[in-house]
């Protein structure tokens, strides 16, 4: 593997990502989870892609709003919809190449949300 020059190595397909529920409707009642919580927010937001973490106790870095668990995918998963994960700090990656939800990519996008969903899995807050 092949290391960048700030020493943070790629993910392998192992590996677990986690995401802090930041919409209390993003996870169903029974644990399943729901395409809002792989939807990109209006731009400006999101243009790095979505926030991740490999660490459970690091996805919350950085929000000030309140989270209703965690949802977690693994990266093998993420790669199956085309789409990839690349970290940018030890603590902190973003699933990336995920289309606008605005305009002509719409459909796409939100295939994809729901793709990503249907093989996430949650955990309680």
């Amino acid at each position: 593997m092949i290391e960048d020059p700030l020493g943070i190595l790629p993910y392998n397909d192992e590996q677990t990502l986690y995401r802090a529920a930041t919409g209390h409707k993003w996870i169903k009642s029974d644990g399943s989870v729901r395409r809002q919580a792989f939807y990109r927010r209006m731009p400006p937001n999101d243009r790095h892609g979505l926030s991740c973490s490999p660490f459970l106790e690091h996805c919350r870095d950085g929000l000030r709003e309140k989270t209703y668990g965690t949802v977690t995918i693994t990266v093998r998963n993420i790669r199956r919809t085309n789409l990839e994960a690349i970290p940018d700090t030890p603590t902190h990656g973003n699933i990336v190449g995920m289309p606008d939800r605005e305009g002509e990519d719409r459909a796409r996008h939100d295939f994809i949300a729901q793709t990503l969903a249907d093989l996430a899995r949650s955990l309680p807050e």
